[in-house]
C-alpha cells in the first residue's frame, strides 16, 4: 500500500493481546489498548496515555508484527473488521484511521527488518535506531566543553557527606491563565540571600509536572549537588515549572492534538511574564542573560529551543534533551505539528546575543521522537548557528538520555569553562 503523504513517523510502541498482568496493574493503572505509542520510560516499563490516563505499553515485542507502523499507520486487534486487503496485509478502521491488523498468535507475523529505510513515493520512513553521533564546536566557549555521551552512574547516587538540597514547591497566581499554579525550586544547600544566583529554568515532558524532572533516574538534584561538591560547577537556582499553560487555565484532555499541543505553546507567555518576575521578586537572584539559562527534557527541550531562539536577549545557554518535534513543522503518522519556526528562523543574527551554550543531545535508541532533534542539529548547521549535537549511546527516551544531557549542561554554565 502506497500513500504519496507519508512522512516520518514516531515510532510506534504498541501492544498487541493486551494482558490484565501486565506491570502497570500493579502500579494502580491499566494496560494500553493496541495503538498507543509509548512517550515515557522508567524502571517500571514503558507508558503511554489512553482516555486521559496513564497506562502500560505491555508488550514490546509487538513492534515487530506491526507491520503497518512503516506505512505510518497504527496497529489494531485482530478482532477488528477487513475493511481492504492488498499485499502488505488486512487493514481497518481504528478512530476514523486507518490500521493494520495484526496477525492472531497462530499466524507468523510479517517480519519488519532492523535497521532498513522504507521509501514510498519518494518519501523516506526514518529507521528506528540511529549511529552513535558527535558534532562539537572547534572553537570558542562551548569548544572548551569535554562531552561525556554517558552520564558517569555515581553522580547519580547520594553521598555520604554531602548535602544534597531539598526542592520546595510554591504556588504562584498566573494573570497568563488566570490560575494558581505550581513550581518547585532548587536552591543550592547554603543559599544565602546576601548573594546572588544564576537561574535555570528546567522544562519537562508532555503530560508530566513540575515533580517529574524530580523523578528516580533523572538525577536532577543528585548530579547538581555531587557536582558542586567537587567544585566543577556554580551554584545555581534551578526552577521545575509546570510547562502545560493553557490560556484558560483549565485546558483539554490528553491528546496528541494540536489542541492539546497549544498549552504548551503558550508556556513562552508563562515564563516570561510570570515565572521569572516571580523569581526576580521573591529569589537572590543574578539578572541578564549572562546568568539565566533554559534547559528540557522531551516536549521541555522543543520548548527549550523555541523560547531560547525566540528571546535571546533572555537567555544565555540553551539545553535540548531529547527534544520533542513542533519547533519545525512535521507530520508525524496521524499527528500533524503546525511548527513553531520555519526552518531558516532557527537562528539568532544579532552577535550579542549569540548564546554561550546551545547543546542538543538524544539516545541512539529513542523509539519517541526518533529524527527530530537530529532535523534541530540540521536546522541550526544550516543556518550556521554554533552549537554541540550527540547522542547518547543506547539511551531511549529515559533517565539515561536525560541525565547525560543534564550532566554536560551544566558543567558549561555560567563561565566555568573559562576557570
Amino acid at each position: 500500500m502506497k500513500y504519496s503523504n507519508i512522512l516520518p513517523l514516531m515510532c510506534l510502541m504498541l501492544v498487541s493481546d493486551v494482558s490484565s498482568e501486565c506491570f502497570s496493574t500493579k502500579l494502580g493503572y491499566p494496560c494500553c489498548s493496541i495503538g498507543y505509542p509509548s512517550i515515557y520510560t522508567d524502571n517500571d516499563g514503558y507508558w503511554s496515555v489512553e482516555n486521559g490516563e496513564w497506562c502500560g505499553v505491555a508488550d514490546f515485542d509487538t513492534v515487530a508484527k506491526c507491520w503497518s507502523a512503516k506505512f505510518g499507520y497504527k496497529c489494531c486487534p485482530a478482532s477488528t473488521e477487513v475493511f481492504l486487503e492488498d499485499e502488505d496485509g488486512q487493514w481497518g478502521v481504528l478512530d476514523k484511521n486507518w490500521c493494520g491488523i495484526i496477525k492472531t498468535p497462530e499466524e507468523k507475523p510479517i517480519e519488519i527488518p532492523d535497521q532498513t529505510d522504507y521509501n514510498f513515493d519518494d518519501v523516506e520512513v526514518m529507521n528506528w535506531e540511529c549511529e552513535d553521533q558527535m558534532e562539537l564546536p572547534s572553537e570558542g566557549y562551548m569548544s572548551k566543553l569535554k562531552v561525556v555521551n554517558t552520564c558517569p552512574p555515581e553522580l547519580k547516587q547520594r553521598k555520604d557527606g554531602i548535602t544534597y538540597s531539598k526542592p520546595e514547591k510554591i504556588t504562584y497566581h498566573s494573570n497568563t491563565t488566570n490560575s494558581d499554579r505550581k513550581m518547585n525550586i532548587i536552591l543550592p544547600p547554603n543559599y544565602s540571600t546576601e548573594k546572588k544566583y544564576p537561574v535555570l529554568y528546567y522544562l519537562h515532558g508532555i503530560l508530566s509536572n513540575e515533580d517529574g524532572l524530580l523523578e528516580d533516574g533523572m538525577g536532577t538534584i543528585e548530579i547538581y549537588n555531587n557536582l558542586l561538591s567537587e567544585g566543577k560547577i556554580k551554584e545555581m537556582i534551578i526552577v521545575l515549572p509546570n510547562t502545560y499553560a493553557p490560556a484558560d487555565g483549565i485546558g483539554v484532555a490528553p491528546s496528541f492534538t494540536q489542541e492539546h499541543f497549544d498549552g504548551y505553546d503558550n508556556f513562552i507567555n508563562e515564563l516570561i511574564n510570570e515565572i521569572m518576575p516571580y523569581i526576580k521578586s521573591n529569589y537572590s537572584v543574578a539578572t541578564g542573560r549572562d546568568n539565566t539559562a533554559i534547559a528540557g527534557f522531551s516536549m521541555g527541550g522543543r520548548n527549550t529551543l523555541y523560547i531560547g531562539y525566540s528571546h535571546p536577549e533572555l537567555f544565555g545557554y540553551i539545553g535540548a534533551f531529547s527534544p520533542a518535534p513542533g519547533v519545525l513543522a512535521v507530520t508525524e503518522g496521524q499527528v500533524e505539528h503546525q511548527g513553531l519556526m520555519k526552518p531558516e528562523d532557527l537562528k539568532i543574527d544579532n552577535e550579542e546575543y549569540l548564546p554561550y551554550v546551545v547543546s542538543i543531545s538524544v539516545g541512539t535508541k529513542d523509539f519517541v521522537v526518533t529524527n527530530n532533534p537530529e532535523s534541530y542539529h540540521k536546522a541550526l548547521a544550516a543556518n550556521n548557528q554554533t552549537h554541540i549535537w550527540y547522542t547518547i549511546p543506547g539511551a531511549n527516551h529515559d533517565g539515561d538520555a536525560v541525565s547525560a544531557g543534564y550532566y554536560n549542561f551544566i558543567s558549561s554554565l555560567w563561565g566555568v569553562l573559562n576557570n
